[in-house]
């Protein structure tokens, strides 16, 4: 919406990981988890002062050298590995030797790793003895976990068992007791996880840590950090959900006043309902369900049908089957993404079910817009711009699954959906609502402006048109002998066509004239007016005037 539907941040949001760099379903999910991990910890770091000693290009998760840490360090890219989910792994004496290590740059289904619902993870990290005040931070995961160090368990983030179905985007830190660091510095830490269902591959193909997901921190900056990163994930999303909020509510004042314009109600339920979706956006920063999830793409689904409806009312276009039909089933896709992500149907099921009936909707309202503005609506012309940036953004992003779906790695770095705004990172899709928010206010104005206008001019109309209906039909009436003379006029409308005439005439008669002249408003006046000048010019003449 997203001036634009909004197809979410690609079929591998499911997962939270996309060529793009962990893009997920939040925003639609349509935005991205961390959009540059690496890029928002670097400033992240620059803006608190706290960027560590580098790492070297391959660390061995046997051997993690942290006797740098001051403040931050991250735990990447190697770590080892197991699937299962056996108690004693927790352990630091656990002989993991035979554990596979993997890389968070890299998909569990790069090494065949798949259908799996418990998993492991485990670093041997090396301290300077004495070491304090250590906290580990998670951020951008996907699943459930529970974090020990050195065996204890100092955290975890979601339900480990029954329906699995999360993602953590803030980042969450967990204390370690400095006395379960070892004198000699050595801290064993493992992570546990109860694996999502679904993945950006389909059902059985989650992979919980990213690239930049977890990271040794100080007691001191890991508020601070925490702080910066929920502000910039949620800040643009709650900057927007005040910005439609704000605009819904203007539409739907308007309304109230000129209950005839239908598309002021259509457009003050899509930006309500686009408020609503930012709002679960800024929740989901804090707090991640399946249920919270489905909400938001239910905000969608209506979004999308009303800005069909919006469209269509602006356009003065019929409501044709095949229109009403696309209304339907492209809003109904949108609960296509909840249920793949459920590892329900394959990657095949989530680009016919959701992108076809949403990509068809996005040539359809542009090429309707075009038309209309071609034919001289305005409004059109107004909200062309807004609307066709959200349908580029769409299938841009339509693309970039393709290529994560096709696994084309070397395409990943051209696949670009952001872009930097000082230390911020804001997808099309943000820039795009923004902008669509922006041509409704300027389409309500302009609207608004050109009814109270036509309606001023109307109102002068109608007036000049009583003036001279006043002056035309008699207000008193010429004595007759003979005759006692009563009228009551009471046109149906502000002005009426109908008029009468009583004139004198010769030997104490009187001449009386009934009329009805079609037509409403200034042309029947005016035409009133010319018959009873003619009716009356007679008249005098007879009476010798």
């Amino acid at each position: 919406m997203s001036c634009s539907i909004r197809a979410p941040a690609g079929g591998s949001s499911t997962e939270g990981r996309s060529p793009v760099g962990s893009f997920s379903y939040s925003g639609s999910m349509r935005r991205c988890r961390l959009l540059s991990s690496v890029f928002v910890w670097y400033l992240v770091a620059s803006a608190c002062g706290t960027i560590a000693a580098a790492q070297p290009a391959v660390s061995d998760p046997r051997n993690f050298d942290a006797s740098g840490f001051g403040e931050r360090i991250p735990l990447v890219p190697n770590w080892l590995f197991a699937p299962g989910d056996i108690a004693s792994w927790a352990s630091p004496t656990f002989d993991d030797r035979n554990w596979q290590t993997v890389s968070t740059d890299k998909e569990l289904v790069d090494y065949g790793i798949h259908d799996i619902s418990y998993a492991w993870y485990r670093m041997h990290i090396h301290l300077r003895p004495g070491t304090k005040s250590v906290m580990v931070g998670l951020v951008g995961v996907s699943g459930s976990y529970e974090v020990y160090a050195n065996g204890l368990l100092i955290g975890g983030n979601g339900n480990m068992t029954g329906l699995v179905q999360s993602h953590q985007w803030g980042l969450i830190y967990y204390a370690v007791p400095d006395k379960m660091i070892a004198t000699s510095g050595n801290l064993v830490l493992a992570i546990r996880f109860a694996l999502n269902r679904g993945g950006g591959h389909g059902r059985g193909t989650s992979t919980p840590l990213n690239s930049d997901c977890v990271h040794l921190l100080s007691r001191e900056d890991a508020p601070l950090i925490a702080s910066f990163i929920a502000a910039h994930n949620a800040g643009p999303a709650f900057l927007l959900c005040g910005l439609g909020l704000v605009a819904g509510l203007v539409a739907f004042a308007l309304y109230l006043a000129l209950r005839t314009q239908f598309e002021y109600l259509a457009i003050s339920i899509y930006l309500l309902a686009a408020s609503a979706d930012m709002a679960v956006l800024v929740w989901l920063n804090f707090s991640s369900s399946f249920a919270v999830h489905t909400v938001m793409w239910a905000t969608l689904c209506v979004e999308n049908f009303v800005l069909i409806e919006f469209v269509r009312l602006v356009l003065h276009l019929p409501r044709v089957r095949w229109l009403l039909a696309l209304e339907i089933i492209s809003s109904i896709a949108f609960f296509t993404p909840p249920i793949y992500s459920l590892g329900i149907g394959s990657p095949y099921f989530y680009i016919l079910g959701f992108y076809l009936p949403v990509l068809i909707v996005k040539i359809v309202l542009p090429v309707l817009l075009v038309r209309g503005w071609i034919r001289g609506n305005q409004d059109a012309g107004v909200l062309l711009p807004a609307i066709l940036l959200g349908s580029v953004a769409d299938y841009w992003r339509f693309v970039c699954d393709l290529v994560y779906f096709a696994h084309i790695t070397p395409l990943y770095r051209f696949l670009i959906f952001s872009l930097p705004l000082g230390s911020y990172q804001v997808d099309f899709y943000r820039l795009g609502d923004f902008i669509f928010y922006t041509a409704v206010l300027l389409f309500l104005v302009l609207r608004t402006v050109g009814i109270a206008r036509a309606r001023a001019s109307v109102a002068a109309e109608l007036e000049a048109a009583r003036t001279v209906q006043q002056v035309l039909i008699p207000e008193k009436f010429p004595t007759i002998p003979g005759f006692m003379i009563q009228s009551a006029y009471k046109p149906a409308g502000q002005v009426g066509g109908d008029f009468f005439q009583i004139l004198p005439i010769a030997d104490d008669g009187a001449l009386v004239i009934v009329g009805d002249v079609s037509g409403k408003g200034m042309p029947a006046a005016m035409t009133v007016s010319l018959l009873v000048g003619t009716v009356r010019t007679p008249g005098r003449n007879r009476n010798g005037a």
